[in-house]
């Protein structure tokens, strides 16, 4: 009976914690800021130990549960109408670099070294620190950068080269299987896909990992690829 009153505790909060998650948005998954990640620790916490309590230890704990996601919910609509308390709860952008000049007082303020820092624009691509105008850190902790115009890349608009905005294809098969809604919301057939795949050379869908159509037709393919398949990319 004991095993069976823990199994339906940890049940129920993952459930709790999950609607909770639901009602407090995606912003609490995609970017953290400090407040946020401070009451994902605590919610996660009172779900811990949820999973263990019995009886109305549980009923404490979803009330702790609820009072966190209230108090979480209400800071949300303050910081929205107010922007001193936007700045004070989830922070405001620092800048690190402006104009090709380094602020040390601001990498000290927010506890960055130049490791980290050239560390942060390589990941985005910028090997040579010289080439950036601006770089600020945003509260979520992630760098928005701006080159210099000189080395920013060449975009058709500074050629004056009129292109076709692209589209963003659906997965259409994945794992082999059709992904029938994906195909849908493209308004294209079956019968269409499996005549571009046949093209291709693929007369079943087994054969695919993933295939990707957008609303023009066009399929790219990305065959299984077994371990002796893949050798040559190790």
């Amino acid at each position: 009976m004991d095993y069976l009153k823990t199994f339906l505790a940890a049940v129920s909060s993952v459930v709790v914690l999950f609607i909770l998650a639901k009602l407090l948005g995606y912003r609490q998954v995609s970017d953290l800021s400090i407040f946020d990640y401070v009451n994902s620790i605590s919610i996660g916490s009172i779900a811990a130990e949820m999973a263990t309590s019995e009886g109305k230890q549980v009923i404490h704990c979803l009330i702790g549960l609820g009072v966190f996601a209230l108090f979480t919910f209400a800071t949300s609509i303050l910081t929205d109408k107010s922007i001193r308390m936007r700045r004070f709860i989830t922070g405001k952008p620092v800048i690190l670099m402006e104009h090709g000049k380094m602020y040390d007082e601001n990498f000290k303020k927010v506890k960055i070294d130049m490791n980290e820092f050239t560390s942060a624009c390589r990941s985005q691509g910028y090997f040579d620190v010289s080439q950036l105008d601006t770089v600020i850190l945003e509260p979520n902790g992630r760098f928005s950068i701006l080159p210099l115009t000189k080395t920013a890349p060449l975009t058709p608009a500074d050629m004056n080269i009129a292109v076709t905005q692209e589209e963003i294809p659906a997965c259409v098969i994945i794992g082999g299987k059709l992904i029938e809604e994906a195909l849908s919301s493209i308004k294209m057939t079956e019968q269409t896909l499996k005549n571009k795949l046949k093209k291709a050379g693929y007369k079943s869908y087994d054969r695919l990992f993933l295939v990707l159509m957008d609303k023009s037709g066009n399929v790219t393919a990305f065959p299984r690829c077994g371990e002796t398949d893949c050798d040559a990319l190790e």
